[in-house]
């Protein structure tokens, strides 16, 4: 009887990841008919290099995904037991390689000591403990937020069947699985012009490049006059979203449910304007980045918040100088004023307002490598920045009432005025 459910339970996993791939197309498809020389065409061949092939992780990955669900072995730890030690773990991998690292470096510097081959085995012991835990850990927390969606009336399977207006039949409506993949993300080259704060192209490349790989990668980007940036990546919406694994269990929970939000909205006029414009993407962003942290913080907080009291605050002398300002306020400001000179067609002085500003965060502790308009427009199109949007959904979020509310209403928005629009017919509602 066992084996017999066992079986039934590979069988079901096995057909999630079918109808898994059937979705890929839809969330990995972007218009493309451009004519060579375009300014994607060229970034793409500055970065041809050092380029990372999603649709070869694509395949390899959910062919590993079926092989896991038909050949894994389930971990003897359960639940939220199960994620606290697969994170416990990370962490300590994470450390155990910045260790492997300084003592690589020193040996090259100084001269071996023997030491390295030590560090090098203990990550790899490591290393393979959290790939044990990672197919089960997947699985557990990929449960936890369906659970949280369902709860929510947001998903109950993957085909929801929805009334169409004036007609006696039934809409079949796609609602993806919570699917994601931990490990090493990619990481983004993004552009800008330098005369305003809107991302015009973006190619993803390689982890794990060096600081010169980088260095040389943008100074080509450069070449094409324009402003551009590195970064690393949250998470990926590709299908499976990729997610990092070196992380708390509650910005875990928020990164999934965010990456699933992309998944949702991709199959929906929201998410298929993405590339129609840098608002859109910033509406698109501001949305998943709302949903991932309501969903994510009430997995935490039902799964894994500490139930005990906590300790009592101690407070802090009269005397004692409140802390540094905070890092998004500070952006907040520094985005409002770029787009002041920028609006005055004073590019240089922007560009010398930028530099200056790169040195006064330096001086409160918090230091950007490229503080340029690529930069600006990439971290300005998530919540909590400088973005016009955000005021507005979260507003159309508190009128929705429900999450299931707020996301087949923003779901439908196609431009800037659609959300206007929706906005303005909330107002209009008694």
């Amino acid at each position: 009887m066992l084996g017999l459910r066992a079986a039934i339970a590979r069988h079901v996993r096995v057909s999630r990841l079918l109808a898994a791939a059937s979705i890929l197309i839809a969330v990995l498809c972007v218009p493309s008919g451009q004519a060579p020389r375009t300014l994607d065409w060229r970034l793409a061949a500055a970065a041809r290099s050092a380029s990372f092939d999603l649709w070869s992780w694509e395949i390899k990955t959910l062919i590993s995904r079926v092989q896991q669900s038909i050949f894994d072995r389930p971990s003897a730890l359960d639940g939220p037991d199960l994620v606290r030690e697969y994170v416990r773990l990370s962490a300590e991998a994470a450390q155990a390689r910045r260790e492997r690292n300084e003592q690589w470096a020193r040996e090259v510097v100084m001269g071996s000591t023997g030491e390295l081959s030590g560090k090098q085995d203990a990550l790899d012991a490591l290393e393979r403990e959290v790939a044990d835990l990672r197919p089960s850990v997947e699985e557990t927390l990929s449960k936890e937020i369906e659970a949280e969606l369902e709860r929510q009336r947001v998903r109950s399977g993957l085909v929801r069947w929805d009334h169409l207006a004036g007609f006696p039949f039934l809409r079949p409506e796609i609602v993806p699985g919570v699917f994601f993949q931990l490990g090493p993300l990619p990481e983004l080259l993004v552009v800008a012009p330098r005369d305003r704060i809107e991302l015009i192209g973006s190619v993803l490349v390689q982890p794990d490049l060096t600081p010169h790989q980088i260095d040389t990668l943008e100074r080509q980007a450069d070449s094409l006059n324009v402003s551009s940036v590195v970064t690393g990546l949250g998470g990926l919406a590709a299908y499976p979203s990729i997610v990092p694994d070196e992380t708390s269990i509650r910005d875990l929970l928020i990164t999934v449910s965010h990456e699933w939000t992309h998944h949702y909205l991709a199959l929906r006029p929201l998410g298929m304007a993405y590339f129609q414009s840098y608002q859109m993407r910033e509406i698109n962003e501001t949305v998943a980045d709302m949903v991932g942290h309501e969903v994510g913080m009430a997995v935490y907080e039902r799964l894994y918040a500490p139930r005990a009291p906590a300790p009592p605050r101690s407070t802090p002398p009269a005397n004692v100088s409140s802390s540094r300002p905070d890092f998004v306020t500070l952006m907040r400001r520094i985005r409002v004023t770029v787009e002041g000179y920028l609006a005055r067609h004073d590019v240089a002085g922007a560009d010398a307002y930028m530099a200056r500003a790169q040195q006064d965060l330096a001086q409160q502790g918090y230091y950007v490598r490229r503080l340029n308009t690529a930069y600006l427009a990439f971290f300005g199109s998530y919540a909590a920045t400088a973005n016009p949007y955000e005021a507005k959904l979260r507003r159309l979020r508190a009128e929705s009432g429900s999450l299931a509310a707020f996301l087949d209403r923003v779901s439908q928005v196609r431009t800037p005025a659609d959300l206007d629009r929706e906005l303005e017919t909330s107002t209009r509602l008694p």
